[in-house]
This record gives structure tokens, sequence and C-alpha cells, in this order.
């Protein structure tokens, strides 16, 4: 067998095998990895309650979900409404049920952190159904005056996490980043990165486009020669579907992730 035949060539007899091939399996146990014991996959990952001013431990970040609901309720005008206090008391039992207390703080402090920068910010999407949401000043609409689902957001029938969509002006975005980064901390925040890859023909449309563009530019002028078509379009032609690997990365328009630290 090859360990026989490396442990010969190393000078050393079968015993010398058996232990090369009882390393070898050691290191691959040593190395197999579950997506989810180990990286936590499928798992939601929430900033800890004292990141978001909660106090740690348990119940410490529903109780201050709470408290800021009720204070956003009173500014709202909303606070002797019976329909508008019953519905928040049913999704504040639902989110603490769920576990998702943190993440609700998490949106409220970044859109209070983006605001307070003066860019602009509004929340859109299935969001607008709850009720936690205007009452921590992330949203501006009142469900109940619309006939909005917070089923529709979040449900404890569905295995989807809830999904606020927080929309900012595009050119001071970065800027956003960065207020996140340093009001959670680098261990605790990524930014979604946006890997490119091309298959081959795509791979090769991209410069035979840009050689189109400037030879028409060039045929303004007398005496330039036509764009060799023929021999781009036989190229495509030839082109297989074999992938070829990220060319570039850049940052997603909209998108960072906050977790708890490592």
């Amino acid at each position: 067998m090859a360990a026989e035949r490396i442990a010969e060539a190393a000078g050393a007899g079968p015993d010398r095998a058996l232990r090369l091939l009882a390393q070898t399996a050691r290191t691959a146990e040593e190395c197999t990895l579950d997506a989810v014991k180990d990286l936590g996959l499928g798992i939601p990952h929430f900033p800890e309650p004292e990141a978001v001013g909660a106090d740690p431990g348990q119940g410490g970040a529903a109780r201050l979900l709470r408290e800021r609901c009720e204070a956003g309720m009173v500014l709202r005008g909303l606070d002797h409404d019976p329909d508008a206090l019953a519905r928040l008391e049913e999704e504040l039992a639902v989110i603490g049920r769920l576990g998702f207390d943190s993440y609700f703080l998490t949106v409220a402090q970044v859109v209070a952190d983006i605001r307070e920068m003066g860019i602009r910010v509004a929340a859109r999407g299935s969001g607008a159904g709850s009720m936690v949401n205007p009452a921590l000043n992330v949203a501006t609409a009142n469900p109940l005056s619309h006939r909005l689902l917070f089923e529709r957001f979040l449900s404890e029938r569905g295995r989807s996490l809830p999904d606020i969509d927080i929309d900012v002006e595009s050119a001071r975005r970065l800027q956003v980043y960065d207020r996140i980064i340093e009001r959670f901390g680098p261990e605790r925040v990524a930014v979604t990165g946006m890997p490119e890859t091309y298959r081959t023909r795509h791979a090769l449309r991209f410069p035979v486009k840009f050689s189109v563009l400037r030879v028409k530019r060039r045929t303004c002028h007398p005496g330039t020669p036509a764009a060799p078509a023929d021999r781009q379009r036989g190229g495509l032609r030839h082109a297989g579907g074999r992938p070829v690997w990220s060319t570039s990365s850049s940052p997603h328009p909209c998108g960072s992730a906050a977790t708890h630290s490592p």
C-alpha cells in the first residue's frame, strides 16, 4: 500500500506505515467541520444585550425593548389606543418567544445613528406591518391604519427571519457602514461582499464590447479600418461554458451584518 511504500522510502518499517495511517486519520477528523455545530450556520446570531444598551443576562434585551416601545407609543399618541396596545403586546410576545429582542434593538440603534448623522433614512417592506417598528421610530406608518399584517413580517409558524429593509442616501452609505462598525465594533460587524464571476463567454464579451466601442469612435475619421467583427464572433462561438473564477470583489451596495462578539 502507499503508506508502506512511503515508510520504506523513508527508511522505516511497517510499524511506521501503521502510525502514518493513524496520524492521517486523526488529521482528517480534526479538519472535519460541522456547518451547524462548528460554524453556526442557520442559527441567528445577534449582538449581545449589553451591545445594544440592555442589561446582560436573560431577559435584559426584552425588558429594554418593551421600555422603548412603550415610550415610543406615548410619543406617537398611541398609548391610549386599545387596539394599538393590544397589537404591541401580541408582537412583543412573539418576538420574545422567538428570541429576536436584540435584533429589533440593533436595527433601532442603527436607524437612530443614521438620523443623528443627518442622513435620510426610511424603512420599507414587510417590516411596516409591525407595530414595534414605528414604536421604535424605525418606521413611520401605523400598521393598523393601513390594515397591514404582522404575520407577513414575522410568524412563529414560519422559519424565515424578520427582514427590516432600511434605505439610506446612496452617496453616504459608506458613512453608514463606518458608523455601524464604530457602534458595534469590527469584531461584530462585516460588510457583505460581492465577488464577480464570469463564464468564458461572458468574460470574453466585455473586452469585445470595449474594442467595438473604440473602433466605432475611430470610424468617424477617414481611413479607419473596420472592426474585426468576424474574429470576435468566432472567438465567442468557440468559447465553452467553463467557469472563470472571481475577477473582482466589492462591497454590497446595501448589505452589512452585525452579530455577537466571538
